[in-house]
């Protein structure tokens, strides 16, 4: 796919970044600026989802390690079936 010129402006301090960026990494910095960007909101979207979740009291003395473990069990169980009958 090639790429694609837009055409927009930037503050100056942002230009003059740019500007002293040699020319061939003027096109890489930007693109990676902004897919650091997206990184960025992604995770902290992420972030703000975990921080929303209530915690619960599940009334035992297993450690999340054994709880992880068994609820991998429990859900290959079908899985590991299906395939033992083929």
């Amino acid at each position: 796919m090639a790429n694609r010129q837009y055409t927009f402006s930037l503050p100056p301090e942002v230009g003059n970044i740019i500007d002293t960026a040699p020319k061939m990494e003027k096109s890489k910095l930007v693109a990676e600026a902004l897919l650091q960007f997206k990184k960025d909101n992604a995770r902290q979207k992420t972030l703000d989802i975990l921080a929303s979740i209530t915690p619960t009291d599940w009334d035992t003395d297993k450690s999340a390690v054994e709880l992880v473990r068994e609820a991998r069990q429990k859900g290959m169980k079908p899985f590991l079936n299906d395939n033992l009958d083929k």
